[in-house]
């Protein structure tokens, strides 16, 4: 069954939308976005993300998606669970405005962080950010030696406690971190992930000396063997722990102020929700929230039109960068050990390629070199592009967009921003066109050409390192500037077809109304396949018992259970996760996994298959109809077919371009290029030749190359 998103009348009354509501919202750099489903439709709202009080921005894009629904007050009154996604967190620990961390771990093992893997100087970095060889340093983070304590104490791989922990030596060392301003504790121990016993005697040693302290310990994170990837994640949850909570205190304190009485849940790595008194004490999965909505309800697209969407590549344009994941057959990829500031962190979470260029990305001319530059600065959403006329005088990709007709000009906006072409044209002849000897447009459309290669050569990366032929894939855009610069991309890399959703602006906040409640549980094992099934099935079962026993605190209903298997070749460092089902043969589905994410051949059947670790995810629904299959209201009104012309400038000529709303994609005809389709915070650039239908059986717009197909 294709997802339904049922059309609501953006001035229906609010009498049509009582009843309980759930709320989606999404923070990112530059905007911050929301969704609110009920039970006859769903609207979205949007607003300007706010630095340092990001809960304002949030409050303020709630209220403008409801209000042709009744008002905030009303709409909060009646929600019943409010999801929530954000980057503050992860911008936090890139900035550096965690605590103070005092760090206690094994005794002659206190250089582990800075040690670290033989790659750490250039892990999580861009090609061409390795190649400035004088920049490349380890992680800045928990450096300071003079905050690590090493602590004489031992457990064995075995679990058995070879030498326990020193009460006295461990209250000394917490006295003399906390002397030296230290607000937060980060204890690793080796082996704790086999047996805790040893750092949970030095917690409550330090919880004596401190009262009320945060304290961290690794094995409370992670029972996975990795002694340096526990070891990060337990420090890096130390560092924003703190400001996790005081940020979701802040959220959840002006939420109640304003009527709402349901349910706060974040969206945690594994693409699950989970309630915000647990983001606290396990931060770090809540780093990678932002994009996951996004991955979440694309995959929701895959499951309901498996045949029509076997290679889908999910392209997440927003203000500040262009995200992608690959969906093959319905399954994502997942990166077992995401990068953060250098650290390896032992958070398996989605594999989404990422590049410094989205709207708000800055573009400026190298006077020296004669090249023009975009990205990875942002503008963000204060000052913001200088189109919004809030005091930014660099050109961005949006003022580009913009002066070439890509943006129309009366495009709507959040927070009442009326866009001027002006105000971006002077500020493109101000920093390239004057400087480089060429006219505004020229300009616009150098900036264009260049962040729509940059955003091309990413996804090619992205495709050819998961063996896939970029050609081949049918890439999902959404974020406020996808739908721009689709068409573009596309033609650089050869693709014929796109796909946008009438909710592509505030698409990750309406994915994270389809997400499950729940969580993740993962064991680590030591076994060569095969192994005997009885015994693989009791850790799954006790596992998943674990688990029951954790959701049934508050409600049981509705709980489902996925497995999953580690495995890799042995003596190689990555595994890959593998779905487990009845009857799966653990060896075929690994090698087939194998080939399709290295390339076919790449498999080694001589080659001994090692099981590392037993997953088992479980979840239930948030809401007993699923919201997603909602139909969303054009907030920009018009259910006419089209309207008005602009000049759109595409490869340096310029067309007389109708722009229509997504209501004439909808007759049989469609929508042909030159042309914009706009609506909903959206605006879809249709080139020449190219043609934007509705399609109904899957629900998407489809913008199709007519001249090869």
């Amino acid at each position: 069954m294709a997802i339904e998103m049922t059309v609501s009348s953006p001035h229906q009354s609010s009498v049509a939308w009582q009843g309980p509501l759930l709320i989606g919202t999404d923070t990112g750099g530059t905007f911050t976005d929301c969704a609110i489903a009920g039970p006859h439709g769903l609207v979205i709202g949007k607003a300007l993300s706010t630095p340092g009080r990001l809960w304002h921005g949030i409050v303020a894009a709630i209220e403008d998606a409801a209000r042709d629904i009744g008002g905030l007050d009303d709409v909060l009154a009646r929600t019943s669970v409010l999801a929530h996604g954000t980057t503050a967190m992860l911008n936090a620990t890139l900035t550096g405005a965690g605590a103070t961390v005092g760090i206690l771990t094994t005794a002659g093992f206190e250089d582990t962080l800075s040690i670290g893997r033989v790659h750490q100087k250039v892990a999580g970095l861009a090609e061409w950010e390795r190649t400035d060889l004088a920049k490349l340093n380890k992680s800045a983070l928990f450096r300071d030696k003079n905050l690590i304590e090493g602590i004489r104490e031992r457990i064995d791989a075995a679990g058995d406690i070879v030498k326990p922990v020193d009460v006295e030596e461990v209250r000394l060392a917490a006295q003399r971190l906390r002397d030296q301003g230290v607000t937060a504790f980060a204890v690793n121990f080796l082996w704790s992930c086999v047996n805790p016993a040893n750092e949970q005697a030095a917690a409550r040693v330090i919880a004596e000396v401190i009262p009320g302290a945060r304290i961290t310990c690794s094995s409370d994170l992670s029972t996975m063997v990795g002694e340096y990837e526990r070891f990060a994640t337990c420090a890096l949850n130390a560092y924003i722990g703190g400001i996790a909570d005081s940020y979701l205190d802040a959220l959840d304190g002006e939420l109640r102020r304003r009527g709402f009485a349901g349910r706060i849940l974040m969206t945690r790595a594994w693409g699950d929700l989970e309630r915000v008194e647990q983001v606290g004490r396990n931060a770090v999965p809540s780093l990678f929230s932002g994009p996951i909505g996004g991955v979440v309800g694309a995959r929701a697209l895959t499951t309901d039109a498996p045949d029509e969407l076997p290679l889908l590549l999910c392209a997440d344009l927003g203000g500040t960068s262009l995200d992608v994941t690959v969906i093959h057959d319905g399954n994502v990829q997942w990166n077992q050990h995401p990068v953060i500031e250098r650290l390896n962190v032992a958070v398996p979470t989605f594999e989404i390629a990422s590049i410094g260029t989205g709207g708000g990305s800055m573009a400026s001319f190298d006077q020296e070199l004669g090249l023009i530059h975009v990205g990875p600065r942002s503008a963000g959403g204060d000052p913001g592009p200088a189109c919004y006329q809030r005091g930014g005088a660099e050109p961005t990709l949006t003022d580009a967009a913009l002066v070439a007709g890509w943006l129309p000009p009366n495009s709507r906006m959040p927070n009442g921003i009326a866009l001027s072409v002006s105000h971006a044209r002077a500020a493109l002849e101000r920093a390239i066109a004057g400087p480089a000897g060429m006219t505004a447009k020229s300009a616009a459309a150098a900036v264009l050409r260049i962040a729509s290669a940059q955003m091309a050569d990413l996804i090619r990366k992205a495709c050819i390192e998961r063996s896939v032929d970029p050609r081949r894939a049918v890439p999902l855009v959404y974020g406020g500037a996808g739908a721009q610069y689709a068409g573009a991309f596309c033609g650089e890399l050869g693709v014929t077809r796109f796909l946008v959703p009438e909710l592509a602006s505030a698409f990750s906040a309406y994915g994270m109304l389809g997400a499950r409640e729940g969580g993740v549980k993962t064991r680590s094992i030591h076994a060569t396949l095969p192994v005997e099934a009885n015994w693989l099935n009791d850790v799954y079962r006790q596992m998943e018992e674990e688990m029951r026993v954790e959701l049934e605190r508050e409600d049981g209903k509705g709980i489902r259970f996925e497995r999953f298997a580690e495995l890799r070749y042995n003596q190689q460092a990555k595994e890959l996760r593998i779905p487990v089902h009845e009857d799966v043969d653990l060896g075929a589905a690994f090698t087939q996994a194998y080939e399709r994410r290295y390339g076919v051949g790449a498999s080694d059947a001589n080659n001994l298959i090692e099981l590392t670790a037993a997953v088992t995810r479980a979840a239930r629904p948030i809401a007993a109809d699923n919201p997603m299959r909602q139909r969303a209201g054009d907030r920009d009104g018009g259910e006419n077919g089209l309207g008005h012309t602009v000049l759109l400038w595409i490869d340096g000529v310029e067309y007389d371009a109708e722009v229509a709303t997504f209501a004439a994609a909808r007759e049989p005809a469609g929508v042909a290029g030159p042309a914009i389709v706009t609506g909903n915070y959206t605006s879809v650039v249709i080139p020449p030749g190219w043609t934007a239908r509705w399609r109904g059986d899957i629900n998407l717009l489809e913008v199709r190359d007519e001249r090869r197909n």
